[in-house]
Order: structure tokens, then sequence, then C-alpha cells
């Protein structure tokens, strides 16, 4: 009887497991990027909201999100390497065009 009380509790960890497999696959992975600061304040003071702050020297990858395009537009951090953001994918609503029929 003891086996039986399991059977439900398996069942529903397998179905959470498959659900957890099928959102890794189809989700977008978020592209990252290696930044550091523009200077040791910074370092000392800044952080992704995702709670990523730079190490007492070096870089720190954080996320390419508004936050860090932000940062990087402002000067506050620049790509490791060549300072230049990637390119980044926009949704439909970011292709808009600015020109309007007036």
């Amino acid at each position: 009887m003891a086996d039986e009380s399991n059977e439900p509790q398996e069942l529903r960890l397998k179905m959470i497991n498959k659900r957890k497999e099928l959102l890794a696959r189809t989700m977008p992975q978020a592209q990252r990027v290696r930044v550091v600061p523009r200077d040791d304040d910074l370092r000392l003071f800044l952080k992704h909201p995702s709670g990523v702050s730079f190490p007492e020297s070096g870089s720190a990858e954080w996320p390419l999100d508004k936050f860090t395009n932000r940062r990087i537009a402002e000067g506050a951090v620049s790509i490791e390497g060549n300072g230049a953001p990637p390119q980044q994918q926009h949704s439909a609503s970011h292709r808009r065009s600015s020109s309007s029929a007036s």
C-alpha cells in the first residue's frame, strides 16, 4: 500500500520535469555580453538588477537587455574587446518605421 500512495506524486513529478524540458527547448536564450566598468567607483557600486556585480578586476557577464544597453549608451560600461554592442533582434513593434503618412 505504501507504493500506491507515491504513484500520483511520481506521476506529477514526471509531468513537471517534461514541462521543464519543453520550456528549456522552446524558450529563447537571452544573449549575454562581457562588460567592463568605466572606472573603479562604478566597479564598486554598479551591478545588474539580476544581482551580477563586478569582480575586483576584469569583466562581468551581463544579459544584453535594456539595462545593459542603457549603461553602454551612457558610457558607464563597455563591452569587453570591441566596445560595440552586438546586433540585437527586436520584436515587430520595435521595427515600425518612424516615418508616417502626414
